[in-house]
């Protein structure tokens, strides 16, 4: 699974993607909802995929690039296997705790873009996993 995550980090942090690659990596369109695309996942590791559209700020429509990526794994996979594939993460405060997220901010040297990657814990697993696209300041 920490290998499928970084290779979709890795796509992400790329300039020019769009939401057609995204959806290539996970599998098959299920439904598409404009704003964002259920995706029906080839690999195993994911019983779900949702791929959110970034929103074009000047015509509030939904644009063709990515802005996240919404993963459900078949198994809930322990944070601490996450932390040691991608680091110190921090809380993320909320006002529900159960469940509670962490944040991973993830290195990705010479690339347009920054990934975090979110997940949604309970009983120290991760039950999704966002990896969401930043724009480097």
């Amino acid at each position: 699974m920490i290998a499928v995550l970084q290779e979709l980090a890795s796509l992400l942090a790329r300039d020019s993607l769009t939401v057609d690659q995204i959806i290539a990596k996970l599998g098959t369109v299920l439904h598409d909802y404009g704003s964002n695309i259920l995706v029906t996942t080839s690999n195993l590791l994911f019983k779900e995929a949702n791929v959110v559209r970034e929103i074009n700020l000047a015509t509030l429509e939904p644009s063709n690039a990515p802005a996240h990526v919404i993963l459900t794994p078949a198994e809930p996979v322990s944070l601490k296997i996450l932390a040691r594939a991608f680091g110190e993460y921090k809380n993320v405060p909320a006002k529900e705790k159960i469940p509670s997220k962490v944040i991973f901010y993830l290195e990705m040297p010479g690339q347009p873009y920054s990934v975090a990657l979110i997940a949604e814990v309970e009983n120290s697993r991760a039950l999704k996993i966002t990896l969401r696209r930043d724009v480097r300041l």
